[in-house]
């Protein structure tokens, strides 16, 4: 029943991707196994909502660009997988369309891994493919971008020794896709990312001549 359930709610989800309409659910679930609905409450209960010094905060775990990035997150280990436990399948919807990526029962390994993700490395991917106007591109470049955006994010933080601003991050990351990494090492640049404005004000002021600067040593 539930497989005839999830095929018909397909072809009509379908139906509006065919109009270029947004679908009612831009996530699909099929269970591994038969689960009650108090369970599944249960289990999207702990998953969506976390409690911090006693604020309680939702994750964007519902979101299909959220689920997507965090199938590009890391390489270690399988996160979906380690995720949603309960499920065979996690369908999105992305570029018109649904993707389903199979979750793998052997791939899971440990708990709390939700804690150690980063969703503010999430939100600064999907901000930057934005900036990029690169949502309608193939499914398999986006991949490659986010995980190289990943790396390039860690190899910043380990470059400047502290965390930035979003706005800095994303500027500096905008910058580091068109010009490539070793653009951070240049002393033209270095000045600019200790600026007490942040990075985002300070590169806005530079003129055209310190960016030619930049750009002749590149």
């Amino acid at each position: 029943f539930r497989r005839v359930l999830f095929r018909s709610l397909l072809d009509y989800h379908e139906s509006f991707i065919g109009l270029y309409q947004q679908p009612i659910f831009s996530v699909l679930f099929k269970t591994r196994y038969e689960q009650t609905d108090e369970s599944l409450a249960k289990y999207f209960k702990k998953i969506l909502y976390v409690d911090k010094n006693g604020k309680i905060f939702l994750r964007r775990i519902y979101d299909p660009k959220v689920i997507f990035q965090l199938n590009c997150y890391e390489s270690r280990f399988d996160i979906l997988s380690n995720i949603f436990k309960p499920f065979s399948d996690v369908s999105i919807f992305f570029n018109k369309k649904f993707i389903t990526f199979t979750l793998n029962e052997d791939a899971i390994q440990q708990d709390g891994i939700l804690e150690n993700v980063s969703f503010s490395k999430i939100s600064l991917v999907n901000r930057l493919v934005d900036i990029l106007n690169l949502n309608d591109r193939d499914i398999n470049f986006i991949q490659y971008f986010s995980k190289s955006t990943f790396d390039d994010i860690e190899i910043i933080n380990k470059f400047l020794g502290h965390e930035l601003g979003k706005f800095d991050y994303l500027a500096l990351l905008y910058h580091v896709k068109l010009l490539g990494i070793d653009f951070l090492k240049l002393d033209e640049v270095k000045g600019v990312l200790n600026h007490d404005e942040g990075y985002f004000k300070a590169s806005k002021s530079l003129d055209d001549e310190n960016w030619e600067k930049i750009f002749n040593k590149l």
